[in-house]
């Protein structure tokens, strides 16, 4: 992602992402006191997202005793304190807020377990890059870059638009590879994959899919959000926007490349019990990929990123053309029929 970036900026982003790893693995089992419901899941994100905010407070308290899982609050106490050492202020308040989206995600995650509750894919898509800390990782390449990217460009709807489509396509990779580990692990504990909160199984619920078609699926909304993401970086141009911004758009670009070529070689995803390197086999494409059209999505949290990111002429032409912006999702499954 940022090749010639100083060694110790990196590592702030490979410790954090270690961290995130750690909790979400641990987060839900009996090692942690949050195992036991989204009440106590979300206390506990709470005291470890205060330790990030407040990290010199939770390095004088080693001991509290309000929480059990005090290696973690600790570990994330001691990373504020090199990120707030290591950046400009208003860019550590920045790091810091964007932990709450993740706090966020995993309550409504764990609500819709606890409740047996089924999510719509659209209520998914606005929870789904908070649960990932997408932003929070695409901020990490901005850290290691050193950009000081201003913040009235950086809230610009086009570079806005291309930050959260970016954090979005990273998530739904993340579901089109994990999902053989996942129903890998589900099947080893006696769970119904089927049953889970992620794409795949959210599609093919939604849309009385088969497995494969669902990621077929999967994969043709991704490449879309891909199309319209490069569509729209390509008008974060020098002249239009500061060097910083427009490194930023490259960051995201190559962060969603990242995260595939990572996940290949990462234990995680292929060997996730230990049972044999390289026992699970990830996936990418779909069975019937085809060239993605820059065509909007039938969702209303993908919506404004056809509509007030695009060009009088582009908006003007799917008027033209009849193009509705509310369409159902019986539209998006056409892709796989």
């Amino acid at each position: 992602m940022t090749p010639d970036a100083k060694a110790d900026l990196v590592q702030l982003g490979a410790d954090w992402a270690y961290l995130l790893f750690a909790v979400d693995d641990t987060a839900g089992t009996d090692l942690m006191p949050s195992s036991t419901g989204t009440a106590q899941l979300t206390a506990w994100f709470h005291e470890l997202f205060l330790a990030a905010a407040h990290p010199t407070a939770a390095e004088s308290q080693p001991n509290d005793p309000r929480n059990e899982g005090n290696a973690f609050l600790q570990a994330a106490s001691h990373l504020s304190l090199r990120v707030r050492q290591s950046v400009p202020r208003h860019l550590w308040h920045r790091w810091v807020r964007l932990h709450y989206p993740i706090m966020w995600g995993a309550a409504w995650e764990s609500a819709h377990r606890d409740h047996q509750r089924r999510a719509s894919f659209n209520s998914y898509l606005g929870a789904r890059p908070g649960l990932g800390a997408a932003e929070g990782t695409i901020l990490m390449g901005e850290i290691a870059a050193e950009l000081d990217v201003p913040e009235r460009e950086r809230e610009h709807p086009l570079v806005r638009a291309v930050i959260d489509i970016a954090a979005l396509v990273i998530c739904l990779d993340d579901d089109i590879y994990s999902w053989p580990r996942e129903r890998h692990i589900a099947e080893r504990v006696g769970r119904d994959p089927a049953d889970d909160t992620s794409a795949i199984p959210i599609l093919a619920r939604e849309h009385h899919l088969s497995i494969e078609d669902a990621v077929d699926l999967t994969v043709s909304i991704r490449d879309r959000l891909v199309r319209r993401f490069e569509v729209l970086a390509a008008q974060i141009t020098p002249g239009r926007f500061t060097p910083a911004t427009v490194s930023l758009a490259e960051i995201t670009a190559n962060l969603i490349v990242t995260g595939i070529i990572w996940a290949e070689g990462s234990p995680r995803y292929t060997d996730p019990d230990g049972s044999a390197p390289g026992s699970v086999p990830l996936k990418w494409e779909g069975r019937h990929t085809q060239a993605p059209t820059d065509t909007p999505l039938p969702y209303p949290v993908t919506t404004a990123w056809w509509q007030r990111t695009s060009t009088p002429e582009r908006h003007a032409a799917g008027q033209q053309h009849g193009r509705r912006d509310d369409a159902t999702s019986a539209e998006c499954r056409q892709t796989v029929e």
